[in-house]
């Protein structure tokens, strides 16, 4: 049986990733929870700087419970968050203002938070 049945995208603004890593390790410890947010590679426009940071985890109801109270905020200001059933990809939580029991990606993320992929202005070749 999977127990990892639900999936969480949070997006955080870049001042805030020491502080969500430091609790994001203390959460998932073994790992990489460190880890958890990485390089910033959002802004509104798509143009750099980024200035948020896009991270989606498989979480059991344990881990969501666990995280309640950074999710109800104050521990990490900018977080913002949907909680999604895992199976079915419909929304099942958000702090942001969202209809929930419907279908739910990255991409609507992204929009609901009024947030684009960063496109280096010297990309690697």
């Amino acid at each position: 049986m999977n127990l990892y049945i639900h999936r969480i995208h949070f997006i955080i603004s870049t001042a805030d990733r020491p502080v969500a890593n430091a609790i994001a390790a203390q959460l998932d410890p073994d790992t990489g929870g460190a880890l958890t947010f990485g390089e910033p590679s959002l802004s509104a426009d798509g143009s750099e700087p980024a200035t948020h940071i896009l991270s989606s985890t498989a979480a059991t109801a344990a881990m969501v419970a666990a995280m309640g109270p950074v999710l109800a905020g104050g521990m990490v200001p900018s977080i913002q968050f949907w909680t999604l059933d895992a199976a079915t990809e419909t929304l099942q939580a958000s702090n942001v203002s969202e209809a929930t029991g419907q279908a739910w990606t990255v991409a609507d993320t992204l929009a609901a938070a009024g947030l684009v992929r960063v496109i280096p202005a010297d990309p690697i070749v």
